[in-house]
């Protein structure tokens, strides 16, 4: 079988528990988990198939429960000395200590293609040209890699957990990053047109989804950048950050239970969610946070999806600029 060997660095901590609770580093990454978060990367940065195409194209590149097996094969390994120590799950709380593997620790993921596979049609950007193996590696590479940028592993990866970096490659500046994210959005995309691109080519700050899709479904709407955050005297980078983004959190939270929501999105049958996540009523947010490392600072990217609920759209984009106005300016009260 072909396969190849990847190194990636934790950005960020990630709170992910095995069955033995946490007792060893290799119980916490698992395979499965990373196939998870690799399809969910896959589902939202397919803005242009429709729901059973989707489901279709998806089930061929990891397989089902029925009779389609995963052509691609994981494993993980982690250095025997990786460090996991405890610390606090939400920084805009004293309490609630868990126990992640910890950032600058590096875990190897090597991936394989299993015999005789057939390439599915829809990977083909030219017509009647298959990609070959090392070919359909590399875009299951950048599947990976892409996920560990945009979406991370593990409890609260949507507010900035568990994000990674292929360590075999250099810290790059943010240009250098902000090209890389958009090259990998529109190889990932099955579409035979770059349908995302740069909202200003010269600040680079937003990319924007740049053709217009009917579905209604969670996709990547845009991705937008923050300003790079630099260590703070005892404090890392990423403690800062996730600090910000958890009293931003908080404080919007406790925003919608006092006003009843009336500040969150309306969807079009009359009901409001918070679009940056609640529990009741039980909505996952749409605008997720994570984190990569640059020469110039921690550099912090906020994902917009598409917010819908139960097939009703929610209209979010002024949720989003709130939410990611607090975390860039105070941070809704935290430091």
């Amino acid at each position: 079988m072909k396969n190849k060997e990847y190194t990636f660095k934790l950005i960020t901590p990630i709170f992910s528990y095995g069955a033995d609770n946490r007792k060893h580093a290799e119980s916490a990454i698992r395979t499965t988990s990373i196939k998870g978060m690799m399809r969910y990367m896959f589902r939202i940065a397919q803005p242009m198939l429709s729901s059973k195409e989707l489901f279709d194209l998806e089930n061929k590149l990891f397989g089902d429960a029925k009779d389609q097996t995963s052509p691609v094969r994981l494993a993980i390994t982690f250095p025997p000395n990786a460090e996991i120590k405890p610390s606090q799950f939400l920084l805009h709380k004293p309490k609630g200590e868990k126990k992640p593997i910890i950032p600058r620790e590096t875990f190897k993921v090597r991936m394989s293609l299993r015999p005789n596979l057939k390439c599915p049609s829809e990977l083909n950007k030219k017509q009647n040209e298959n990609l070959n193996e090392e070919e359909l590696l590399n875009w299951y590479q950048s599947l990976l890699e892409l996920s560990f940028l945009l979406i991370g592993l593990g409890q609260r990866s949507r507010k900035g957990r568990g994000c990674a970096w292929n360590s075999e490659k250099k810290i790059m500046n943010i240009n250098e990053v902000k090209n890389e994210i958009l090259c990998y959005l529109n190889k990932i995309n099955v579409d035979k047109n770059k349908i995302y691109k740069f909202d200003d080519e010269d600040k680079k700050n937003k990319i924007n989804l740049c053709v217009e899709s009917v579905h209604k479904r969670p996709f990547i709407e845009k991705v937008e950048f923050g300003k790079a955050v630099k260590k703070q005297k005892s404090k890392e980078a990423w403690e800062v950050l996730l600090k910000k983004i958890d009293w931003t959190s908080h404080d919007i939270k406790e925003r919608d239970q006092q006003k009843k929501l009336k500040h969150a999105s309306r969807s079009e049958n009359g009901k409001y969610y918070s679009a940056t996540g609640s529990g009741t009523p039980r909505f996952s947010s749409s605008i997720i946070v994570s984190a990569v490392e640059t020469t110039d600072g921690l550099l912090p990217i906020y994902t917009c999806v598409k917010a819908v609920v139960k097939n009703d759209v929610l209209d979010a984009k002024k949720e989003w600029q709130t939410f990611i106005s607090k975390i860039e300016g105070n941070g809704g009260g935290g430091s």
